[in-house]
């Protein structure tokens, strides 16, 4: 399977990971994974938040841990599609929750989509807060490109480094923030102590993506913090 980033690609990604950063989750038609058919099967169960069909497939001796070809397992998906019930009982019965995708995206960083009651829930499990995929991408990230600011809030109630830079691109979380116009977020950084003007490799500062998008009322609480061009 192309692991690209093709229009078709972009098409199976239900939830904003963007290609040209390297975060990819793969939306794909199980049946065509390539998997055995059991795994393919306890996928599918927990992508859908089958938790009957995922308790019989364990209680079977389906291998809870197995991964498909973008690294992911049944976990990933139950974890991404928001289904806590599937996530608890797949922790409880030895999913391992250290395991990473193909990127280096960690399960919390998968979390991020599926909501603030399963990221509670891996945080209290003793996943890292701060652990990055292979960009240097956060979770914290993540909720900031998204705009998720119950996830953001909580993962900066536990240590959200919100100076987190990326490694390619020099990336913070506020600067995804601010590019995408997401002011609760923006104002939620800035709070807990984020750089207003850290720069990106390019040199550009969150209040320059801010005026290049467009985002006037950001812009200018930006400015108002100090943040320069």
């Amino acid at each position: 399977m192309n692991y690209s980033c093709s229009p078709s690609i972009k098409r199976m990604i239900r939830f904003r990971f963007a290609c040209y950063f390297r975060i990819l989750i793969l939306v794909t038609v199980f049946s065509q994974s390539g998997a055995p058919a059991m795994a393919a099967s306890l996928h599918e169960a927990a992508a859908k938040g089958d938790i009957d069909a995922v308790r019989k497939l364990v209680a079977e001796g389906e291998y809870i841990n197995f991964r498909d070809e973008g690294g992911l397992t049944a976990l990933h998906w139950a974890a991404i599609k928001g289904h806590s019930n599937v996530v608890e009982f797949l922790i409880d019965s030895g999913a391992n929750i250290k395991s990473k995708d193909n990127f280096g995206t960690t399960l919390l960083h998968m979390a991020v989509f599926g909501g603030e009651e399963i990221v509670k829930l891996l945080l209290d499990e003793g996943i890292s807060v701060n652990e990055k995929n292979d960009d240097g991408i956060s979770a914290l990230h993540l909720a900031a490109l998204e705009g998720g600011q119950t996830v953001a809030k909580l993962l900066v109630t536990w240590g959200g480094d919100v100076n987190a830079a990326s490694i390619k691109n020099q990336i913070t979380p506020l600067y995804w923030a601010a590019k995408r116009g997401h002011l609760a977020l923006v104002e939620l950084l800035i709070a807990n102590g984020a750089e207003v003007n850290a720069r990106t490799k390019r040199g550009k500062t969150p209040l320059k993506a801010a005026i290049i998008k467009g985002h006037r009322i950001v812009a200018e609480l930006l400015f108002k913090h100090g943040g320069r061009e």
